[in-house]
C-alpha cells in the first residue's frame, strides 16, 4: 500500500471545499455556488484525481456538523443573559433539533472519508499502462 501523498491530500482538501461550499450555497447562500462551481471545474480538469472528490462528500458534511453546532442549544427557545450588571438584558433565540443535522453530517463526512481511502487504495493497485 502505497502512503499518501501531500499532493493527494491537497486535492481531497480542495474537494471539501467545494462541498462545504455547494452546502452552504444551498442552505443559505447562493451566491457561495459560483466560487464553490469554479474551483469544482479547476478541480475536475484533472482526471488522475477523481478519487479525491469524495472530499465533496466530506465538505457538505462537515458543513451539517457546523449547523448541529450553532443549534446545540435547541431545540426550542435558549435564552442568555447579555450586557452588563449596570445594563442587564436577556436574549432570546430559537434554536432547531441539532441531532438530525448531527447524524447526516457524521455520516456524510466519514462516507467522503472512507470513499476517499478505498478509492485511492484501489487506484494505486491497479498496473501503470503506458
Amino acid at each position: 500500500m502505497r502512503v499518501r501523498t501531500a499532493a493527494d491530500l491537497a486535492w481531497f482538501v480542495g474537494w471539501v471545499v467545494v462541498g462545504a461550499g455547494v452546502a452552504f450555497g444551498f442552505l443559505s447562500f447562493p451566491l457561495a455556488w459560483f466560487p464553490a462551481g469554479l474551483l469544482a471545474l479547476l478541480l475536475g480538469r484533472d482526471k488522475r484525481r477523481t478519487h479525491a472528490a469524495w472530499g465533496g462528500v466530506t465538505g457538505v458534511g462537515l458543513f451539517l456538523l457546523y449547523v448541529a453546532y450553532v443549534q446545540r442549544h435547541g431545540p426550542g427557545e435558549y435564552c442568555h443573559a447579555i450586557g452588563t450588571a449596570r445594563y442587564p438584558g436577556t436574549e432570546c433565540g430559537d434554536y432547531m433539533d441539532p441531532r438530525p443535522w448531527l447524524v447526516a453530517g457524521i455520516v456524510l463526512a466519514m462516507t467522503g472519508l472512507v470513499g476517499f481511502i478505498v478509492k485511492g487504495r484501489r487506484r494505486h493497485r491497479q498496473p501503470l499502462t503506458q
